[in-house]
């Protein structure tokens, strides 16, 4: 039986309307967080001058050199130490929104957002789908680095000299490489982000088997799955569209908000000769406050994305021939 994703527009509109309308604060607020977090992060240093340490033929001393050394490990430890914290921060947040890629899932299904009880409930949805996106990050660096490797090799070899006319002919086929790899990375993700995890969760399956029932089923579809492609990059454009008008319309009363706001706690500052404590206590609020604004526009553009998921759940019941919403 062919289907067609343009049709799964319309029942789309119904389900969400049905789903978020009237307004329950409550439901929007957690749904809102729950999508928020399942959607699959140059400085350089102070500068530090020596004044004295030079002796009178220009030549450093031992003491300098100490100290310059101090200060390059003193570097390489702070470095290791936020590169070490990034990673883990990363594959913590990796982790959970996998999960909650599953719960997002669930709360449509179920019409009911459960956050701590659908978290126990997909762990292991979740895990297996966080070890998959690992794999492919690996895999998607490796393979860059490998169509890179003329590049590379040039540079290492010549330095920025290579740069020359000739050598751009031996880049520009890298560059064309690389790009048809991010097409087609970004479509097999496309796949699995519309269709692998909605067979993960209907048809309580892990990662691997659910890649082989899926695309199986793809290879059948081709014609239905190149315009479901499509229709996705019609409606993305849409909905960007709208997305735009919405965060310029959110703008104005957040601004009108925000930068009085700001200019009377900079004034503050002025006043207090730029308190140290204050300033980080601000920069915290500050922080604290953008967080929350984003939180809230996701909020309020939540039918945009709660659309986009019913519309990728009924084309996944229509690949796999089964009513699963």
């Amino acid at each position: 039986m062919k289907w067609y994703a343009f049709d799964f527009i319309e029942p789309s509109i119904e389900k969400t309307r049905k789903l978020l309308f009237p307004i329950k604060i409550k439901e929007w607020l957690k749904l809102g967080f729950v999508s928020l977090f399942s959607a699959p992060f140059r400085g350089s240093g102070p500068n530090i001058n020596i004044p004295s340490g030079l002796n009178k033929d220009n030549k450093i001393t031992g003491e300098v050199v100490g100290n310059i050394s101090g200060i390059v490990k003193t570097k390489i430890h702070l470095i290791a130490f936020f590169a070490s914290f990034l990673l883990i921060f990363a594959l913590i947040m990796n982790f959970i929104t996998s999960v909650f890629s599953f719960i997002l899932i669930e709360s449509l299904v179920k019409k009911k957002t459960e956050i701590k009880k659908g978290f126990k409930r997909n762990t292991h949805y979740g895990f297996s789908f966080f070890l998959f996106r690992l794999a492919i990050g690996l895999f998607s660096l490796v393979i860059i680095a490998l169509i890179f490797i003329p590049v590379i090799l040039g540079f290492i070899k010549y330095g920025v000299g290579y740069l020359d006319t000739t050598s751009l002919f031996l880049i520009i086929p890298s560059i064309l490489l690389f790009f048809l790899f991010i097409i087609l990375l970004s479509i097999f993700l496309l796949m699995v982000t519309d269709f692998v995890l909605p067979c993960m969760y209907f048809n309580k399956m892990l990662i691997k088997p659910s890649l082989g029932r899926v695309f199986s089923k793809i290879k059948k579809n081709i014609s239905e799955i190149l315009i479901y492609i499509l229709a996705k990059i019609v409606l993305g454009i849409a909905a960007v569209s709208i997305w735009i008008f919405m965060f310029i319309v959110y703008l104005i009363p957040v601004g009108i908000l925000a930068v009085p706001t700001a200019i009377l706690y900079i004034l503050m500052l002025k006043i207090l000769a730029w308190n140290v404590f204050l300033v980080v206590v601000g920069i915290i609020i500050a922080i604290i406050t953008l967080l929350f604004a984003i939180y809230i526009f996701h909020v309020i553009t939540l039918p945009l994305h709660v659309f986009f998921r019913y519309w990728s759940l009924i084309a996944y019941s229509n690949l796999e021939k089964k009513k699963f919403i």
